[in-house]
């Protein structure tokens, strides 16, 4: 059985590193990840926490696409809530812009912080990540020329920018059977969270499987 291995970078700080020393080593590793053959590099989200330096994975993508040629690079992942989703369409459109093909964008229902921080980035909170994937998937769709958003959309007549031929491929972080199900009924890839919950990650495959749509 052959085996397709990535990596997930969460910028950690080391020894007597700096958070900025922590993201520039970030970058080091997405070109060690491509030149050992890995399929994929994927940075986090965090935001106030000490010993992790990247609260934008975006950031890390944009200067990854430009040091990289073949590599996979995303997020793992963008927490929605605290965005705008017509940004976050935006940018990851302007990433796959930048490398066509190569670009992942991985949303996760969580703060990536505390309550109060997550108050101060402005975010929505869980209760609206159903709505704010649903219009985050409509505007990538719609600027790939994949499924064009209609004029009984919600989101009639705003368009991501810039359009192109492709757009990123859109996963959901999981940490539970029920997240699991959501993915699988949006018919997006799934990334389980095994270090957090490692007892759900077999049940929330199969429930994944059992319930996918394309």
């Amino acid at each position: 059985m052959t085996y397709i291995l990535s990596v997930l970078d969460l910028s950690p700080v080391s020894g007597d590193n700096t958070q900025a020393q922590a993201v520039r080593e970030s970058l080091e590793v997405a070109k060690a990840a491509e030149r050992l053959g890995y399929h994929r590099f994927w940075v986090a989200e965090h935001h106030n926490i000490g010993g992790l330096g990247s609260p934008a994975p975006e950031i890390l993508i944009a200067a990854a696409s430009q040091i990289t040629s073949t590599i996979r690079l995303g997020s793992g992942g963008v927490m929605l809530v605290n965005y705008s989703p017509l940004k976050v369409a935006e940018v990851f459109m302007e990433l796959e812009a930048l490398a066509p093909g190569r670009i992942d964008l991985g949303v996760g229902r969580a703060l990536g912080t505390d309550q109060r921080t997550g108050g101060a980035l402005r975010s929505s909170g869980s209760e609206a990540f159903p709505q704010y994937f649903a219009l985050l998937s409509a505007w990538l769709l719609d600027a790939s020329g994949v499924e064009p958003i209609t004029d009984a959309h919600p989101a009639r007549e705003i368009h991501a920018n810039p359009a192109g031929p492709s757009h990123p491929d859109l996963f959901l972080l999981c940490t539970s059977v029920e997240s699991a199900i959501f993915a699988a009924q949006a018919g997006v890839g799934m990334v389980f969270a095994e270090f957090i919950a490692r007892a759900d990650g077999g049940p929330a495959v199969a429930a994944y499987k059992g319930n996918f749509r394309p």
